[in-house]
């Protein structure tokens, strides 16, 4: 995963999403004094959480919609911190628990789900 991310980086394929630790880098110096100044995430990631939320919108309502894309921030906001503190970690597993637990918390509230 690692060495897939960091070919795509030097090639120049807009097939990752970039996010800086600072405002002033450059994406071909992703690295000082041999640490990581920026965090990745795959285009894979990001699309399949996606679908789930268009699919949402198109079988529910915009407030379903909403609650899942919450959900997906929230799961996004997740593996940052854990970012912050260890090793790369996949992100599908993250914004897919948080689009689904969105989901699930809307149809809980809306009483389509009863426990």
């Amino acid at each position: 995963m690692i060495t897939l991310a960091e070919g795509t980086v030097k090639s120049g394929l807009p097939a990752l999403f970039i996010f800086p630790e600072s405002d002033a880098i450059n994406v071909n110096e992703i690295e000082r004094d041999g640490e990581r100044s920026t965090m990745f995430m795959g285009f894979g990631d990001a699309a399949i959480p996606s679908i789930l939320i268009v699919s949402v919108m198109y079988n529910y309502n915009l407030t379903a919609t909403f609650f899942t894309l919450a959900g997906t921030f929230i799961g996004l906001f997740v593996l940052f911190i854990f970012l912050r503190y260890g090793k790369p970690l996949p992100g599908l597993p993250f914004l897919n628990t948080g689009a689904l637990l969105g989901l699930l918390i809307y149809l809980m509230s809306s009483g389509m789900i009863k426990i």
